[in-house]
């Protein structure tokens, strides 16, 4: 008969539990799983003896963290002994670890994912029906934008978009106008440098002309 490590006997009302043993002379564990006597004693009905300390209180943890199990583990051990019990133990054991690194993989892809989303900054355009045209900027992992500029006529708003289509690369700074010094500040700055870059264009003879001078404009 074999008694627990000192905490380790499960409270409840199951007869079977998994126990850990202590390291012998060559620092191998062993993992059992223990039947709890009428007298109050403890006997071994399957153990498995790892070399890996690491391995075996993974093992254990898992297996702890399994109460709804213990009673199938226990009496399958009992039953069709510990040779046959253990490969559908260890099984599931496997099988689990794999879930849940399986899950950990996922968790760490929507991290990356939900950081590159972060780190993307969108130009949208929007025609609402009977509503002002407007135009947004838009962090990837938001749901809306986080600065509207709006327009009384749909071409006043494309012609600021021939502009701002070819501004990627400082839609971060842009942003960092619109939290500091708000909604008024970055107009003005937009329209500034769209107008700059119109009267760029049109010395070099590229100006579209009309009211979107840079329609066909496709940045530097």
């Amino acid at each position: 008969m074999n008694s627990p490590r000192s905490g380790e006997a499960a409270s409840g009302t199951s007869r079977y539990f998994p126990a850990m043993g202590g390291a012998d002379a060559i620092g191998s564990r062993t993992v059992q799983i223990l039947h709890r006597l009428t007298d109050g004693t403890h006997i071994a009905v399957w153990q498995l003896c790892l070399d890996s300390r690491d391995a075996a209180a993974q093992l254990y943890d898992w297996m702890h963290s399994k109460p709804e199990r213990w009673d199938f583990w226990g009496r399958l051990s009992f039953r069709i002994g510990a040779e046959a019990s253990g490969p559908l133990i260890l099984a599931a054991a496997m099988s689990d670890e794999q879930e849940r690194r399986a899950t950990e993989r996922e968790r760490r892809e929507r991290e990356k994912s939900q950081a590159r989303l972060a780190s993307t900054i969108t130009l949208y355009l929007f025609t609402p029906t009977k509503k002002r045209p407007y135009l947004g900027l838009e962090r990837g992992n938001e749901s809306d934008p986080f600065f509207v500029m709006k327009f009384d006529e749909k071409w006043e708003r494309d012609r600021v978009s021939d502009w701002l289509a070819y501004q990627e690369g400082k839609f971060a700074e842009m942003e960092r106008i619109f939290r500091e010094f708000g909604q008024l500040a970055l107009e003005r700055h937009i329209l500034a440098g769209m107008r700059a870059t119109e009267r760029e264009s049109k010395l070099r003879g590229i100006s579209a002309g009309g009211r979107r001078p840079l329609r066909f404009w496709r940045g530097e």
